[in-house]
């Protein structure tokens, strides 16, 4: 059985990571950050657990490169802006958990409610609420706060939303994505989000 995450703050910084990957195409500050082994050091425990690791290690690859900013920004597009077509990830719950699988329904207004029940907006660039980066980043805001509401939002965000449609997108990504790139991030931040939502959210 792998270890148990670390402490918050290390924990804290690999989500912001992890939704900073999805939210948009990859700077060149992110791309560096991730060659130079930045995710390893938040999660130490990464390194003895083989699925993770070989998760690193393709993200560290796909990242390297001169052409890899531009690859990946044509490889984000494809895959979750639509410019794919049917060959596409919408990393939203709406397209996994919807009725008829289309965006902004039911899921993105239930995600809007939890939202407000946080009194929290993490939403970046107007994205809608129930994207797979405002879903990040709201559970690493949860992860910061760690009070009585903010364990009861954590456990109904793991339990009713990622944990019932990520693995099914990941899957997707992982079939899909001719860089690697993606495909390891799905993996990982499935690997790390099944990890979290195994615990209550702690301090230290």
């Amino acid at each position: 059985m792998a270890a148990e995450p670390k402490g918050a703050d290390e924990r804290l910084a690999a989500w912001r990571v992890l939704a900073t990957v999805f939210a948009a195409e990859p700077s060149a500050e992110v791309l560096e950050e991730i060659r130079a082994g930045g995710l390893e050091a938040l999660l130490p425990d990464a390194a003895g657990d083989p699925e993770a690791a070989r998760a690193l290690e393709a993200l560290r690859t796909a990242a390297a490169g001169d052409g890899a900013r531009l690859d990946l920004a044509a490889a984000y597009a494809g895959l979750f802006l639509g410019a794919g077509g049917p060959r596409s990830a919408p990393p939203y719950a709406s397209a996994y958990l919807g009725a008829r699988g289309r965006l902004y329904d039911a899921p993105a207004r239930a995600m809007a409610r939890l939202l407000r029940e946080a009194d929290l907006d993490v939403a970046d660039r107007g994205e809608a609420p129930d994207h797979l980066a405002v879903q990040l980043a709201l559970l690493g805001a949860l992860l910061e706060r760690a009070d009585a509401p903010a364990r009861a939002l954590h456990a109904e965000l793991c339990d009713r939303w990622l944990l019932s449609w990520v693995p099914a997108f990941a899957g997707d990504v992982r079939r899909l994505d001719r860089t690697g790139f993606y495909a390891a991030a799905a993996d990982l931040a499935l690997w790390f989000l099944r990890r979290e939502c195994a615990t209550a959210p702690s301090v230290g």
